[in-house]
């Protein structure tokens, strides 16, 4: 009989989330980004409350927002997500269970959560899936969570591990004492019709993928601290993510055993709700929130990023982050005066919506690789027409620059 477990995070009994399983070589592979990257660097691991230790699972979706599984928050009071060299807190006021709205009599809590880190990653958007992922799809997961034994073993009808080269089952150990970022790929076995996890954490439609050792060298089944990863989908030229990881059947302890299964919620279920949460969702990921293209366009995604829309010398991207008119020619974001004695001051028309800090350098603008250093240590926040900040730099030559960002 298969057992489910959650591939999550604390309670062994329990069956949390480990990293993706790979079933050929020696399993010690794919740890950087495929060359044909779905979102590696958009998947990161959560710091638990209870000590700081990095597990488990989270997906980066963009505008600060994260999605992971409900049963991570549960078990672990997650402080912080950490993605590729970086520590980002987390909002303790962010935490938004997503709900079922369309299946009535599946129960309306589900095993998904969103949550906001205080600091705004430089990392990319990602596209999400509108529509169920189908039977046959092939996706690639990522994942943070055990990696495998070398040795290819095998059980009896007892579930008893066999010193023999043959076996009712065979499949691959978990390596208990290590955990990494890894990617494998397989193939949806069963599409999410129908097909409800119901494990206490909360009710989600899932699909699932099997690993039955005929997937090629980079079939991956997920494993104990797996949860919260994502599964990716080429759609068009395309990548989305289309599932999170949440669980997977483990019938012979700490072991992904050929022919049994892992599942993940298919987040095209919950897309409307994201991106109503998500005030600038971007669903073409060039950078230019929907809402901000529609306001000049009327079009969620007609407008290019790089391109110049009203010839001011400043591209369509250069003027969302500094929130002026793309399609005014007199509207762009310049220094308006500024003041040089004691004190140096500069002037600017400043978005409330922005942050401002001057940067200066006592270099000569040709020198390679010039250097800027921040003037004034916190960021400003615009105040309209009348903007400025005032700094002390006290060499006889320096050179100033202002910078906008979003917050």
């Amino acid at each position: 009989m298969k057992r489910r477990i959650i591939v999550s995070a604390l309670l062994l009994a329990a069956g949390l989330a480990p990293a993706v399983i790979i079933s050929g070589g020696n399993g010690a592979v794919n740890t950087t980004a495929p060359s044909d990257d779905p979102g590696w660097s958009n998947v990161g691991s959560i710091r638990a409350g209870n000590g700081g230790s990095s597990r488990a699972g989270a997906v980066y979706l963009g505008d600060k927002w994260f999605v992971t599984a409900n049963h991570i928050y549960a078990l672990d009071n997650p402080t912080g997500v950490v993605v590729g060299a970086s520590c980002y807190t987390v909002d303790s006021n962010s935490w938004t269970r997503l709900q079922n709205t369309q299946f009535p009599n599946a129960g309306t809590d589900t095993d998904l959560m969103l949550f906001q880190v205080k600091e705004r990653p430089v990392l990319p958007s990602l596209r999400i899936r509108s529509s169920q992922i189908s039977f046959g799809a092939n996706v690639i997961m990522i994942g943070n969570g055990y990696d495998r034994q070398s040795d290819l073993v095998y059980w009896n009808s007892s579930w008893l591990v066999t010193n023999a080269t043959s076996g009712v089952y065979s499949g691959y150990l978990w390596n208990t004492s290590s955990a990494i970022l890894r990617w494998g790929t397989n193939r949806v076995s069963a599409s999410a019709q129908n097909n409800w996890l119901n494990y206490g954490y909360g009710n989600v439609r899932a699909f699932q993928t099997t690993f039955d050792g005929n997937r090629g060298s980079n079939e991956c089944q997920a494993a104990q601290y797996d949860s919260g990863g994502g599964a990716f989908y080429k759609n068009s030229g395309n990548w989305e993510l289309a599932g999170i990881m949440l669980s997977v059947d483990q019938p012979a302890g700490n072991a992904a055993v050929y022919g049994y299964d892992s599942y993940m919620a298919d987040i095209s279920d919950f897309r409307s709700q994201i991106t109503n949460l998500m005030v600038n969702f971007d669903s073409d990921v060039d950078g230019l929130p929907d809402w901000w293209e529609k306001k000049y366009t009327n079009s969620a995604t007609s407008m290019v990023a790089t391109n110049d829309s009203d010839s001011d010398h400043f591209s369509n991207l250069q003027e969302y982050t500094a929130d002026t008119n793309p399609t005014n020619a007199a509207s762009f974001f310049e220094m308006s005066g500024f003041l040089a004695s004691t004190n140096q001051t500069v002037y600017f028309t400043g978005s409330t919506a922005r942050q401002y800090q001057v940067f200066h350098t006592t270099n000569d603008l040709a020198v390679t690789n010039l250097v800027w250093i921040a003037a004034n240590t916190n960021k400003v926040w615009g105040f309209g027409t009348n903007s400025s900040i005032t700094v002390t730099i006290t060499a006889d030559k320096a050179f100033y620059r202002l910078r906008v960002t979003l917050p």
